[in-house]
């Protein structure tokens, strides 16, 4: 009985490393749109031909949100967001990064004003793992 015992404890844990190992590792992704730094928090890079939603913030804790996709071929990861500013303002665009290198990259965005003014651009694009790591917003 003291064999199974240890069989299962040593199961138990054996499991429990397995699955700290298999887990992502969740790291807030600073995305850079153009000069506009969104702070994806705990981002997730998804897998080829998948997607995944993201909320962050920016320098000055605006809410952002959006959808980050793998092309089918890995190359390129697709940031679609929305930056939600004081007084019904918000900006939202797309950011291009090339895979693996996260550099490289071009953003297109289009602001709009609380008086419903619209304004758009484009520019470079890329990501890379935040320093120091910011907590989220509670």
């Amino acid at each position: 009985m003291r064999a199974f015992r240890l069989s299962v404890a040593s199961s138990v844990a054996a499991l429990g490393l397995l699955g700290t190992i298999a887990a992502p590792a969740l790291a807030d992704v600073c995305f850079n749109a153009a000069g506009l730094e969104i702070v994806g928090h705990a981002f997730v890079r998804p897998g080829r031909g998948a997607c995944r939603p993201f909320t962050g913030t920016d320098a000055f804790d605006r809410v952002a949100s959006g959808t980050a996709c793998t092309t089918t071929d890995g190359t390129m990861l697709r940031v679609g967001y929305t930056m939600h500013r004081n007084n019904s303002a918000y900006e939202s665009g797309q950011i291009n990064i090339p895979l693996p290198s996260m550099t490289g990259g071009n953003t297109s965005y289009m602001n709009v004003t609380g008086a419903g003014t619209i304004t758009m651009g484009s520019g470079s694009g890329s990501a890379a793992t935040c320093s120091p790591v910011n907590p989220p917003v509670e």
